[in-house]
């Protein structure tokens, strides 16, 4: 599985646009555009699920830097690590660990 960071997305761009742009290159599981918890409108970037490595580079190799709408142009990069931010002070590494299994494999939690 390859997670895929797009970023300089503009607001109108649908997760449906982005599920038929990158399908093109190979199976897609998830496709998740990034929305703003105040406003509810999209924050620009998106992240989207490849569920095959080879294709996952494919699609890099191929759409990077490319423009999908209004000459906005796309960089497209990989997701090497989660960043989590607004934590309790409560939480800790097992707390973490454990939340974080079910999406992506961990190989190293710190708190």
């Amino acid at each position: 599985m390859k997670n895929l960071f797009v970023r300089n997305l503009g607001s109108e761009v649908t997760p449906e646009e982005l599920r038929r742009l990158f399908e093109a290159y190979g199976q897609v599981g998830q496709v998740h555009i990034v929305l703003d918890r105040d406003t509810g409108l999209p924050r620009g970037f998106a992240f989207v699920e490849m569920t095959n490595e080879a294709e996952g580079e494919k699609a890099i190799k191929a759409l990077t830097g490319s423009d999908l709408r209004n000459g906005r142009e796309r960089n497209l990069q990989l997701l090497h690590g989660w960043y989590i931010l607004n934590l309790s002070w409560a939480a800790d590494g097992n707390s973490l660990s454990a939340a974080a299994k079910s999406k992506s494999t961990i190989l190293y939690c710190t708190h």
